[in-house]
C-alpha cells in the first residue's frame, strides 16, 4: 500500500464514523419522540430499541466501510487500518449509549439499577456481533503485495483468495478465483447462523469440501486445507 491509500482509507473511515453517530443519534430522537407519545419512553421497549439502533448503525459501518476499503486495497495493511476504525466505533457508540438521553429515560436517573446494568450486557453483546462481523470480513483483506501479483500477471481485480504459489491460468468458465469467494461467502454465513461449530481443523475442511463438491468444484486437500487451517488459527485467536 501506498500514503495515498492509506489516507484514503482513513478518510472513508473518518466519514463513516461521523455519519454513524449522526444516524445514531437521530433514530434516539425520533425513538424517544414516538415512544413519549406512547406513554411508554421509560419502558423496556425503549431499551431493546435502543440496542437495536446500535447494531443495525454498526452493521451499517462494518459493512460500508470495508466495502469501501475494498475497493481502494485488499492487502492485509488495509484491514489493519480498518481495526483502528472499529475501535473508534466502539468508542462512539459507547459514549453515546452512556449519554442521559439514553442512560437516564432507561435508568430513571439511576446508573446503579438493574436496567443500567442490562443495557451494559445488551451493548456488550452488540459489540461481540459487530466484532464477529468484522472478524468474517478478515479472510478477504489477504492480497500479496502489487509487486507479488504482477509478477504472476494478476490484476487488482482478481482475487486475494488464491495463494501465492497457486497461481494458475484459467481454462475457461468463471474466473478460477470467483468458486472461493463464495465458498467463504458461505462457509461465513453457516459460522455466524451456527450451521458450523467446528471442533477441529478437519471440520472446517469437510465443510469446505462439501461445499465445492456440490458446487461443481474441485481442489486438491491440501488447497483446501490450507484455507482451513487459516480459518482455524484466525476462530482460535478470536476465542482466546
Amino acid at each position: 500500500m501506498n500514503s495515498e491509500q492509506r489516507q484514503q482509507i482513513r478518510l472513508i473511515l473518518a466519514d463513516a464514523l461521523l455519519r454513524a453517530e449522526k444516524d445514531i443519534r437521530e433514530k434516539v430522537r425520533h425513538l424517544h419522540t414516538d415512544h413519549a407519545a406512547k406513554g411508554c419512553l421509560n419502558s423496556g421497549a425503549t431499551l431493546k430499541r435502543h440496542v437495536e439502533i446500535f447494531d443495525t448503525v454498526g452493521q451499517s459501518y462494518v459493512s460500508s466501510t470495508l466495502d469501501a476499503i475494498a475497493d481502494v486495497s485488499m492487502e492485509i495493511e488495509a484491514f489493519a487500518i480498518y481495526e483502528e476504525g472499529h475501535m473508534q466505533l466502539s468508542t462512539m457508540m459507547m459514549r453515546n449509549l452512556k449519554d442521559d438521553k439514553i442512560y437516564g429515560v432507561c435508568t430513571a436517573g439511576n446508573p446503579n439499577s438493574a436496567v443500567a446494568s442490562a443495557i451494559n450486557l445488551q451493548f456488550l453483546s452488540v459489540e461481540g456481533h459487530l466484532k464477529r462481523l468484522k472478524d468474517l470480513r478478515r479472510f478477504s483483506f489477504t492480497r500479496p503485495e502489487p509487486i507479488e501479483m504482477a509478477r504472476y500477471g494478476l490484476s487488482e481485480k482478481r482475487s486475494a483468495l488464491i495463494p501465492k504459489n497457486e497461481v494458475t491460468k484459467n481454462k475457461g468458465g468463471r474466473p478460477a478465483a470467483e468458486h472461493w469467494d463464495e465458498m467463504w461467502a458461505t462457509i461465513a454465513t453457516l459460522l455466524y447462523e451456527g450451521d458450523l461449530n467446528p471442533k477441529r481443523q478437519a471440520d472446517i475442511e469437510k465443510a469446505m469440501m462439501d461445499w465445492l463438491e456440490s458446487n461443481g468444484h474441485s481442489a486438491a486437500d491440501s488447497t483446501v486445507r490450507k484455507r482451513a487451517r487459516l480459518l482455524w488459527q484466525r476462530l482460535d485467536v478470536a476465542e482466546n
